[in-house]
């Protein structure tokens, strides 16, 4: 029976920097790591995996590698790791990166998970091929495969986009979608891009200067005015759903969510299946009524639940509750002041549909 992870470490680099956390991860799904360079995203992984050495507790899926008297050295911690370079060997196939991985493994791992695997990911066509010949996005796709050879107990992946184009990036983040239904282990994935983010994460970590300062769901996380006052003009909210319907002649799906319909771009969706939408703040403007004659596609009825103003941006941040979800809107304090917005007053939430990431 799988069992919840529990991490909690404490790292003193310098005077300057601190990592201090303390998590309970799901048993399964893509956690991202999220948050500013330098914040401690890094390190937080090379404690786990234990590259450095801090002080405190790690217990993935009921094993304990590291409490008051234990201390297991990396290679006996079940990791798999995939860096921001592939780091395969030049000189092997791409076959023969994945049976040194499968015959180190303390766990054997059957065949027919191999070939789901690879299957998964595309890479049978490069079996045989030489490591040093592959391209960016498909050494680390073999990177990948790679990690998951000794079935470990967690996955660690350390900005592995980091060094691909977009069409790379976008790829290899279909493939973890793909993977990440398939696997039963947790993965934590640093990242500081949000479009990373909202690709592929259900769970989310947010970071700052060595601390967690939001944890948990997506929808949850960046919807908050915490995560709006970190993010500043970058703060956006993700809406999940399903495509209900799709207008071919102009491009145009409906996102089924759980405060209403979104009018969205229909590039590569389907009917049926479940999707994603990212918001920009700074994208939703708000307004008393309802207007038929605007160019808006997407007005959504909506409640102010919260408003913050840190005097600092020249803003105002409002939380609008639409049905059970929620969005942020950046107005100016002109505006806020002009339509006289209060906490529990009904307004429009106005989307643009080119707006929706």
């Amino acid at each position: 029976m799988t069992q919840q992870s529990y991490i909690r470490l404490w790292l003193e680099r310098s005077e300057r920097f601190q990592l201090e956390v303390e998590l309970a991860l799901n048993t399964q799904g893509i956690t991202a790591v999220f948050g500013e360079s330098g914040c401690g995203k890094t390190t937080l992984l090379r404690c786990i995996a234990g590259l450095d050495k801090a002080v405190g507790k790690v217990n993935i899926n009921g094993n304990t590698w590291q409490d008051e008297g234990v201390c297991l050295a990396p290679y006996q911690r079940s990791i798999g790791y995939v860096f921001q370079q592939a780091n395969l060997f030049p000189h092997l196939t791409v076959k023969g990166n994945l049976n040194y991985a499968r015959t180190r493994a303390k766990k054997k791992i059957a065949q027919e998970q191999v070939d789901h695997l690879i299957d998964l990911t595309d890479i049978r066509p490069l079996l045989n091929a030489s490591a040093a010949e592959l391209s960016g996005g498909e050494a680390q796709r073999v990177a990948i495969v790679r990690a998951l050879m000794t079935e470990p107990d967690i996955l660690l992946m350390d900005e592995p986009l980091a060094s691909l184009d977009s069409t790379r990036k976008d790829s290899i983040l279909d493939y973890l979608n793909r993977l990440k239904r398939a696997l039963s282990i947790p993965v934590l994935y640093v990242t500081h891009s949000l479009e990373e983010v909202s690709r592929i994460a259900g769970d989310v970590i947010l970071m700052e200067k060595g601390r967690v300062v939001q944890h948990g769901a997506v929808t949850n996380v960046f919807s908050s005015l915490t995560t709006d006052k970190l993010l500043g003009k970058d703060a956006s909210v993700i809406l999940e759903g399903r495509i209900t319907d799709i207008e071919h002649a102009w491009q145009l799906a409906d996102l089924q969510f759980d405060g209403g319909t979104l009018k969205i771009n229909s590039l590569c969706l389907e009917q049926g299946q479940f999707a994603r939408a990212r918001i920009l703040a700074k994208d939703i403007s708000v307004s008393l009524s309802y207007h038929s004659d605007s160019s808006f596609l997407n007005q959504l009825q909506a409640q102010i639940q919260d408003m913050s103003d840190d005097g600092s941006q020249g803003y105002v941040t409002l939380k609008l509750k639409v049905g059970d979800s929620f969005l942020l809107a950046h107005i100016t304090r002109y505006s806020c002041q002009r339509l006289n917005l209060q906490i529990g007053q009904r307004v429009w939430a106005n989307i643009k549909t080119v707006a929706i990431i």
